[in-house]
């Protein structure tokens, strides 16, 4: 769990745009505040795209052009702050993959943007990742939902997967969850069009279990079905309209569902649910469909 919060940052790293000095015997570099909160951030979604890293630095300096930020970046895994993956060379447009590396650890440590069990950890980073497609459609969201958060000047919390397990709701296994303010949360779950009408059920059921247990709380589960928003790996992992009208058609059939009034559903391609999350930050309350 970690919190975004707007103000803090601003007040604490975010007040002017002068860097500051980091060196030792091997290495010196000098990062500004805002890259800071940039690669913490990183650190803690363990592996983002070069395109999604670059657009939270372009969110705090939207002035510097392009080119800049891509060499800022370069410089970044030149001193070993950050690592990479090659883009697939036989997937159209492919990114880099960027990873936080220990130096850079030890820098957002030391400067208070990560606490020190950091340190003792072996590896920082998720290199080698099975379903790459949909775990970069769900980084792709919380992406957004982080540009959204600072944009409005908006609190958000970002949940690991596991969160729920401490609620014995171990079935609950999102993609993703956000707490947009205390009463809200959005679980991701990111959809290839793999899962039968049968998984989805299930899946929906052990939303409503949870809902129940914590009726204070409004859930709000977000299937994001693939689409071309990012390059992919696999394209049959590339749904359509009709996926997208079956899952709403068996969130609209499950009859516990629309009794249980702290749980809705939403089905929305990811390029999609990406405009409508930030309206959902903005506002802090759910917008029309």
């Amino acid at each position: 769990m970690y919190k975004l919060d707007q103000n803090y940052y601003k007040e604490k790293f975010l007040s002017s745009n002068e860097g500051f000095v980091r060196s030792n015997s091997v290495k010196g570099i000098r990062l500004k505040h805002y890259e800071l909160v940039a690669l913490s951030l990183l650190a803690k979604e363990q592996l983002l795209t070069s395109k999604q890293f670059r657009d939270i630095l372009a969110l705090f300096s939207p002035d510097t052009k392009g080119k800049t930020l891509t060499n800022r970046v370069a410089r970044f895994n030149k001193k070993e702050i950050i690592g990479f993956i090659e883009a697939h060379p036989y997937v159209k447009n492919d990114y880099h993959k960027f990873y936080i590396k220990k130096y850079g650890v030890e820098i957002l440590v030391e400067y208070g943007l990560l606490d020190r069990s950091w340190l003792e950890k072996s590896k920082y980073g998720k290199k080698r990742i099975k379903l790459l497609d949909g775990y970069l459609a769900a980084k792709e969201l919380i992406v957004s939902s982080y540009i959204a958060s600072l944009k409005f000047n908006k609190e958000i919390e970002v949940f690991r997967p596991s969160y729920y397990n401490k609620l014995n709701m171990s079935k609950v296994m999102p993609n993703g969850i956000i707490a947009v303010n205390e009463n809200l949360q959005l679980c991701i779950e990111v959809d290839t069009g793999s899962l039968s009408s049968s998984r989805i059920r299930d899946k929906i059921q052990s939303y409503i279990d949870l809902a129940k247990k914590q009726p204070q709380k409004q859930f709000v589960i977000l299937f994001a079905t693939i689409d071309r928003t990012i390059p992919l790996r696999n394209q049959y992992n590339v749904v359509g309209k009709r996926r997208v009208n079956i899952l709403r058609k068996i969130a609209d059939n499950h009859v516990e569902l629309h009794s249980t009034h702290n749980l809705d559903v939403r089905v929305k391609p990811v390029g999609d649910a990406k405009s409508w999350f930030s309206s959902l930050v903005e506002h802090g309350k759910m917008p029309l469909r």
